[in-house]
């Protein structure tokens, strides 16, 4: 026993940078691939969570949790969806009840001591005033809890606006925090290779797709209808592609391999094309075009870029000319839609009248009744598909006050001192505000994961021109 205290502290070092390396989040991606095509993810995930649990209690960093975090709903199989389209009651039986909430609590107690042990620390160190986005987000955090008080109150609507809160503000907070003493640069690195296992993930969810889902072709064309890989449908799937597009092209930028994340950018946007998302086809292809045009101009590899861009160019003009019948037969939904509001406007006709019936705090987010769109999971309301329209709805002016007052906030860091290592984060946020427009993403608890974690970026980026600044 003597013995195995005095080697203590080394056997904990050495857990440490196993989950501070490389081959954890390689470790974390293949168990999350391999459970939901196998459908053993429920299985394999009760390894990810107690996986992580053991990194939070040895590691000093945050970033150790972040493999699990970008990950754990993608491993969702279809046939166990507890959403469309199977309904499946898979999750809720008692043995597999009993075991989540064992890991469950194990993972909140591991977390709970991260907390104590390293951000309430840092959170003490520093005045409230000086606390990035506090008041604001405070603002904000008010008007979810206030949310239909005075129109249709629901404790569905509270339990949500908590949920919301959870991540908003707790989570960005672990967050800020607990990668406060991580190098930015090598923050950054982590996170474009992260992105490149996320991509990886979903990309091979989607082969598997392909290969074996009944009725996702139909005359040579793929069915838009059919695209659902369990934890999410066409759109959230392109969305979740494409959001990791920013940090797979700096990972091109700076990466010691970039011809691996190059090639990963280029295929990420062929599949958020394939997911038959308007949404996610506009904002991949404006995203992959500008991630391309700043490595042309900016970074390392300025020539090699421009000499890729150049000839991918002429190759992919060929290639459309080429294969165009064949591509217009794969893509034909895009054509067969054009320019259609596929119901939005009808939600967004919904949510104005929510909000004129409760103006001042809106009449909560569970206030959109019976519409012509499918419910995608009983406990996820139906959503307006536009940030500003759901904010007035679900929140009315007391919610779109404070969120123009976070907002506001959230712009500083990017605009007060920019910069070139600014513009990858900054390209993250505004695809995930951009694609908010006409979708939900902002309220969708998974999807605004890699945009917490960039405006923390954001925010160290700044702090640290700051300090360079002081110093100068």
């Amino acid at each position: 026993m003597t013995v195995f205290k005095e080697k203590l502290p080394c056997y904990l070092e050495k857990a440490d940078a196993f989950f501070s390396g490389s081959i954890y989040p390689l470790c974390v991606a293949l168990l999350t691939l391999v459970g939901h095509v196998s459908g053993l993810e429920f299985y394999l995930n009760l390894i990810n969570m107690l996986a992580v649990s053991l990194a939070l209690c040895v590691s000093k960093s945050f970033k150790v949790a972040l493999p699990f975090m970008l990950t754990v709903v993608l491993q969702v199989n279809i046939r166990h969806s507890p959403g469309i389209p199977t309904w499946s009651d898979y999750y809720y039986t008692v043995g597999k009840l009993i075991s989540f909430l064992v890991a469950a609590l194990i993972l909140i107690a591991s977390l709970s001591f991260f907390i104590i042990k390293n951000v309430i620390p840092k959170v003490k160190s520093d005045s409230v005033s000086n606390i990035p986005l506090f008041y604001p987000l405070v603002a904000l955090c008010a008007s979810f809890l206030l949310n239909g008080v005075g129109g249709e109150w629901t404790l569905s609507g509270l339990i949500y606006a908590v949920a919301q809160i959870a991540v908003y503000f707790l989570l960005f907070y672990v967050a800020l925090f607990g990668l406060a003493e991580e190098e930015t640069s090598t923050l950054c690195a982590r996170l474009s290779y992260l992105a490149l296992l996320v991509a990886g993930i979903i990309i091979g969810e989607m082969i598997f797709m392909f290969a074996t889902y009944d009725g996702i072709f139909e005359g040579g064309s793929l069915v838009k209808e059919s695209i659902n890989l369990g934890w999410g449908i066409w759109n959230p799937i392109g969305f979740s592609l494409t959001v990791t597009i920013p940090f797979i092209m700096l990972g091109a930028m700076r990466s010691k391999t970039p011809w691996i994340y190059l090639a990963a950018a280029i295929l990420t946007w062929g599949f958020a094309v394939l997911t038959l998302s308007r949404n996610s086809l506009i904002f991949a292809t404006i995203t992959l075009g500008a991630c391309l045009i700043i490595a042309c101009f900016k970074g390392e590899r300025r020539r090699a870029f421009r000499i890729i861009c150049a000839v991918g160019a002429i190759i992919a003009v060929i290639a459309v000319i080429a294969l165009w019948s064949k591509i217009s037969s794969v893509l034909s939904d895009f054509l067969d839609r054009g320019l259609s509001d596929n119901g939005r406007f009808d939600l967004w006709k919904i949510g104005i009248d929510n909000f004129l019936s409760a103006p001042v705090f809106g009449n909560g987010f569970f206030s959109y009744g019976e519409t012509n769109v499918f419910e995608v999971a009983s406990f996820i309301p139906t959503l307006a598909h536009n940030t500003v329209i759901e904010l007035l709805s679900a929140c009315g002016i007391v919610g779109i006050a404070a969120y123009a007052f976070y907002r506001t906030a959230t712009v500083i860091p990017i605009i007060k001192r920019p910069s070139f290592d600014k513009l990858i984060p900054a390209i993250t946020v505004l695809v995930t505000l951009g694609m908010s427009l006409i979708d939900n993403y902002v309220f969708h608890f998974y999807t605004v994961f890699w945009y917490l974690l960039s405006l923390v970026v954001l925010i160290k980026l700044d702090r640290d021109m700051m300090c360079r600044n002081k110093e100068v």
